[in-house]
């Protein structure tokens, strides 16, 4: 009988892990708002509601994976496809926000994000439920354009209202996230109770001001430098073990609770022995019954930022959901995005991914 096959992932462990060097980040200089106005528009949320309706419908329907972005754009008359897919992308992350709320009711998990490109669209879930959140950016521009926005609560920096607001609404007109906040109101543990009161106030103000500076409360000081290809993202552990859920017993590595990454390990390089060293050590950074949030730009061989082509590995869902399947993880929930009307972004797929480590 022949033996069994291994696995891609397998090969490119053991024929190219180690190349290129780790030392060496292929990571492409970017200009970080260039980046953020042109991927992440300001979103004019009452022209786009009937649109909204649809999209937060079609995510709660677990059997709804794939969104033909282009087919919304059509049938709502709008223009850009951008616009679409970040919808899709909010509604997503509102949904992971009410499945945190469900799994964390203290709120003090420790959450880490990797990369965001001065991305802040993932602490909106993330704030709800962490007692801290390391950010961690490779990128002078995107450490100094996270930084300028959280330390001016959103004043200074790219515009992230519009995204913000569509989360509060979201969550406050979710009926089971209300109900269950609101029988924790009651609840006999304080902790819980104080984190029930404190988000339930949060929702039904919607006040956009509020909801930055409590995203602000929960960023930890200065964002770090971070590098998604090296293990710890290049940062001395033993530096990082009181912000972490977990450390080894030789404080050669964390865990946390959260780990989130917006983009990152497919569109940073065009290797993907690289990819592949990216996801595992974002893997390997979830504690046991940890959760992992991951977005990804699908199939594709590059992007544009402002006209500028940008490396990608052009990896698909299965081979996301294969590798985090060989790490322990079980998938939460995914999405898929899917668009043919817009060549100028390089790409036609992205993958929205919610897992959870196996305890």
């Amino acid at each position: 009988m022949m033996g069994e096959r291994p696995s891609e992932h397998s090969q490119i462990e053991q024929q190219n892990l180690e190349k290129p060097s780790e030392n060496e980040s292929p990571i492409k200089w970017y200009k970080t708002l260039e980046y953020l106005k042109t991927v992440y528009p300001e979103l004019d949320l009452e022209s786009l509601q009937p649109a909204i309706t649809e999209i937060i419908q079609r995510s709660r329907n677990t059997k709804d994976k794939v969104v033909d972005v282009s087919d919304i754009c059509r049938r709502h008359n709008i223009e850009k496809v951008v616009v679409v897919e970040n919808l899709c992308l909010l509604a997503f992350n509102a949904r992971i926000a009410a499945e945190l709320i469900k799994r964390y009711p203290k709120g003090n998990a420790h959450s880490i994000e990797i990369d965001g490109g001065g991305v802040i669209i993932t602490h909106g879930a993330s704030s709800l439920i962490a007692d801290n959140i390391l950010h961690f950016e490779y990128l002078e521009t995107g450490k100094s354009e996270t930084q300028q926005w959280l330390e001016t609560s959103g004043k200074a920096g790219h515009n992230w209202d519009s995204y913000l607001k569509f989360m509060l609404e979201a969550l406050k007109n979710d009926p089971e996230t209300r109900k269950i906040l609101e029988e924790r109101s009651n609840d006999p543990d304080e902790t819980v109770k104080d984190r029930a009161v404190a988000l339930l106030k949060l929702l039904e103000g919607n006040n956009i001001d509020e909801y930055k500076e409590w995203i602000k409360s929960k960023v930890d000081g200065k964002i770090l430098k971070g590098d998604i290809f090296k293990r710890n993202f290049g940062q001395d552990p033993s530096l990082l073990k009181d912000k972490a859920d977990v450390t080894d017993a030789s404080n050669r590595a964390v865990f946390f609770d959260l780990v989130s990454s917006n983009f990152t390990s497919e569109s940073a390089t065009n290797k993907k022995a690289q990819w592949f060293r990216g996801m595992i050590n974002l893997a390997d950074s979830v504690k046991p019954g940890g959760h992992l949030i991951l977005t990804a730009c699908l199939e594709a061989n590059h992007y544009f930022v402002d006209k500028e082509e940008m490396p990608a590995v052009p990896v698909n869902s299965e081979n996301i959901r294969k590798l985090l399947s060989d790490k322990g993880f079980d998938i939460v929930f995914e999405q898929e995005t899917t668009q043919d009307s817009d060549p100028s972004l390089g790409y036609q797929k992205l993958g929205f991914f919610f897992a959870q480590k196996k305890s």
